[in-house]
């Protein structure tokens, strides 16, 4: 779809992919096999998630990303246009398809993902149009590489908005010197328990968030599945309790949830543990649904489930 570009309050840099769910009653173990009880192809990619969970909360929300004109790019693109979100901004491409993402899920959905490669996230900074970065209220940041991550994060700071870096597990998997360049521009550092463990692979999440503080993150928060999430600044470290949920269906996407809930409550004025308490939320309604997008709430969904709380 096309928005004027000055009207985007939120830039997402990241993926989007489509996800292959096969929904087995249990994951194999080492050389084994389980047969599918069902299977779906849905839109994902975690970039991609995000953006469509903050246009379902009512933010104007730009994305920014490689997409193959393949079937699947096409498909990956009506979703955009059908969910609000400005993809002028992506690179459309013909020398790769699409990004594909195998998803095995299951009876308490519990997942194991294998990426299968393909169009995913700019690598090049003349990708990127800086006067739109300049002009976003907020960026977030998720499975580019060093020089988009050093890039953006430049312009951000330059024009004092806020970034929202989440490395992802690619990123992760390549350790701290990474992203440790950009630590102090961020206003928000928001990572998985594993993105956690492969960053700093011998400190529980707690010691690591302290450590990224004291490499320059202002706000740490480390998502820990069922237990909920981790907040840690220089004087603040406390664990906001996830919403019980007996109907769990897929837990995949349950962090991108959290991500567009968080982000959405901040932008609201809310503070820092309610913006996150919001994000659990989200990411509660989410995983009650099968794939990464169909159960991301929109605003008074969101709403209406935490008045019940």
């Amino acid at each position: 779809m096309s928005r004027k570009k000055n009207q985007i309050e939120v830039i997402v840099v990241g993926a989007a992919a489509m996800d292959m769910l096969a929904f087995v009653d249990r994951l194999p173990g080492k050389d084994g096999i389980e047969m599918a009880r069902e299977v779906k192809m849905m839109p994902g990619g975690t970039g991609a998630n995000v953006a469509v969970a903050l246009a379902r909360l009512g933010r104007k929300v730009g994305f920014i990303a490689r997409i193959s004109d393949d079937a699947n790019g096409k498909v990956l693109l009506k979703e955009f246009e059908s969910e609000n979100v400005d993809t002028s901004l992506c690179i459309i491409t013909n020398d790769q398809p699409s990004a594909l993402c195998f998803i095995a899920i299951d009876a308490d959905g519990n997942r194991s993902m294998v990426a299968l490669g393909g169009a995913g996230p700019v690598e090049d900074r003349t990708e990127i149009d800086p006067a739109c970065i300049a002009k976003a209220r907020l960026v977030y940041l998720t499975d580019v590489n060093t020089e988009i991550i050093e890039y953006v994060s430049a312009i951000v700071h330059a024009n004092q908005n806020t970034l929202v870096l989440s490395p992802g597990g690619i990123m992760a998997s390549r350790g701290l010197q990474g992203i440790r360049n950009t630590l102090p521009l961020t206003d928000m550092v928001l990572l998985s328990q594993n993105e956690s463990s492969l960053l700093f692979p011998n400190l529980p999440p707690l010691e690591a968030a302290k450590e990224l503080t004291r490499f320059g993150a202002p706000i740490v928060v480390i998502t820990l599945g069922s237990d909920g999430a981790l907040v840690c600044t220089e004087s603040v470290q406390t664990v906001i309790p996830a919403f019980a949920v007996s109907d769990i269906v897929d837990t995949t996407g349950a962090g991108d949830a959290l991500a567009g809930g968080l982000i959405s409550g901040l932008m609201n004025g809310n503070s820092l543990e309610s913006s996150v308490r919001i994000g659990c939320a989200a990411a509660a309604i989410k995983i009650t649904k099968p794939g990464a997008r169909l159960g991301l709430p929109t605003g008074n969904q969101l709403q209406q489930y935490l008045d019940t709380k």
